[in-house]
């Protein structure tokens, strides 16, 4: 029989009925919060998979359970400082953000692609990857030699690629 993630934090905290499962899975959820509202992003504050937001969970739900654990403060320090951890590197609390630059079926290198002030250039597939939080109206600009050029803003929320097919520019 497979297990859940709350079976998972069951076992850690040496829980064999489920008379806690209601404080438990509210834990869990707060973790969860908790982890997005310090800057890891949703998609990876709910992965059950990765090995690192398993263990903030566990340790969070550890320090939270029960009224009388004399181990509260050393586990909450631990929860915190892997949680500062992960919310600063790029694989935590950024999402990637992939122009795809192509003139119809080919891919075009050398195109600049400006986002959010930082400018890059496409190599030979095309393609420039940014990483950047969660946000609203983040603008990008596009130029290429014999191309022009063209200017936009997203929204992101999730990492995301961008396809952008270029037109060469007529000349009279």
């Amino acid at each position: 029989m497979a297990t859940t993630f709350l079976d998972d934090v069951k076992v850690a905290l040496r829980i064999t009925n489920i008379a806690f499962d209601g404080e438990v899975a509210d834990l869990i959820a707060a973790a969860r919060l908790d982890l997005t509202l310090s800057g890891v992003t949703d998609t990876k504050a709910n992965d059950d998979t990765d090995s690192l937001i398993k263990r903030a969970i566990l340790i969070y739900v550890k320090a939270n359970f029960g009224w009388a654990n004399p181990d509260a403060d050393r586990l909450q320090i631990s929860y915190n400082l892997l949680k500062m951890h992960l919310s600063m590197t790029i694989e935590y609390s950024y999402y990637g953000v992939i122009f795809e630059i192509k003139d119809g079926l080919n891919p075009i290198d050398e195109v600049e692609i400006i986002f959010d002030g930082v400018r890059k250039l496409t190599g030979l597939l095309g393609v420039a990857t940014f990483y950047v939080r969660a946000g609203n109206n983040y603008a990008y600009e596009i130029s290429a030699s014999g191309y022009g050029s063209s200017v936009a803003n997203i929204d992101i929320s999730a990492s995301t690629t961008i396809p952008i097919n270029l037109v060469p520019s007529v000349v009279a």
